[in-house]
């Protein structure tokens, strides 16, 4: 479930990068909802939640990598669909993957970074964990919490925190501990208590292997 990896050339070859990346035909989730109005029905909302959840639990699974990856800006913008939305039942063809590791960063090079480097803080404000927002030292749940802000959208089909006038009222709500509940409002009770455990305080957030078993 993830878009984008890169290979050295062999050995005695020129010093660069070859990036290979998949065409998908279906676009980024945010255009689909946005763009073309899409209504995902609850099963293509936890099909979609599944495939993003495989995904991520690789990036941070220690047995795949020799430090967890950190993706850092997961956000609906960078869920791609390998093809066009399935009319509903037809659901089991979806398949989305994650896309633009740009920000992404091995777990312990975030652990050793000055505080300069962690008051900047990385992604998008209305995904963002409260811990980068307050310039906190922070780890991979801060990727949960974004998460959950993806799960709002295709439950309310609008983006996080719509009604906030301005990026920086958010990050006020956040921090304050406040929450987009009234997004919920369709969701389904399951999806519902999924994204409001895991965007609790860091300490309270499920990994994504929990989250899988959740899911399945």
């Amino acid at each position: 479930a993830l878009l984008g990896y890169s290979t050295r050339p062999p050995k005695g070859g020129a010093e660069e990068w070859l990036i290979v990346q998949e065409l998908l035909a279906g676009q980024s989730l945010d255009k689909q909802l946005y763009v073309n109005k899409w209504e995902p029905t609850e099963r293509a909302v936890r099909k979609i939640a599944q495939d993003v959840a495989r995904g991520m639990h690789y990036l941070h699974a220690e047995t795949h990598f020799q430090m967890p990856i950190i993706h850092r800006d997961l956000k609906s913008p960078n869920l791609l669909l390998v093809a066009e939305p399935p009319p509903p039942g037809g659901e089991r063809t979806l398949r989305v993957k994650i896309a633009d590791f740009g920000l992404s960063t091995e777990k312990a090079m975030d652990e050793e970074a000055t505080e300069t480097m962690l008051m900047t803080g990385c992604g998008s404000i209305l995904w963002m964990a409260p811990e980068i927002l307050l310039g906190e030292r922070y780890n991979e749940l801060v990727d949960v919490f974004s998460y959950s802000m993806c799960l709002v959208e295709l439950v309310d089909r609008n983006l996080p925190w719509h009604n906030c006038a301005r990026p920086h009222e958010v990050a006020v709500q956040v921090t304050r501990g406040k929450r987009p509940v009234g997004q919920l409002e369709h969701a389904e009770k399951g999806m519902k208590d999924l994204i409001q455990l895991c965007w609790r305080e860091a300490s309270q957030r499920p990994s994504f292997s929990q989250v899988l078993e959740r899911l399945e």
